[in-house]
């Protein structure tokens, strides 16, 4: 698969190129291959919550079930930025109207 875009930087850069395949049960941090549901197009992501966790963004910092994660890759500098913070404050809440990821459900982002 070719990676395209700069979403997944500095973990992925735009042209390279990924074989996928699954050998393990799926886990947090995990990275996946999800098919977009209105094309053929196919996006690469990170699982950042698993069912029945709690998760939140806030001032550039993970929170999984109340726990810090620190990603390094969100505070790495982005050239020509000048974001004090590079992603939203957000709960799981406010993005699926649920408290916690719900069973046979992960939650990822990019």
């Amino acid at each position: 698969m070719l990676v395209e875009g700069e979403s997944m930087f500095p973990t992925l850069d735009a042209s390279n190129r990924i074989v996928v395949t699954k050998t393990t049960a799926l886990e947090r941090f995990d990275l996946v291959v999800l098919q977009a549901p209105n094309n053929k197009s196919k996006y690469v992501k990170r699982i950042i919550g698993i069912p029945g966790d709690r998760v939140e963004m806030k001032n550039d910092m993970l929170y999984v079930n109340r726990k810090t994660f620190d990603e390094t890759y969100v505070h790495k500098e982005i050239e020509g930025s000048s974001l004090s913070q590079h992603t939203n404050n957000l709960t799981l809440q406010e993005i699926t109207g649920n408290s916690v990821v719900p069973e046979g459900s992960l939650l990822c982002i990019s």
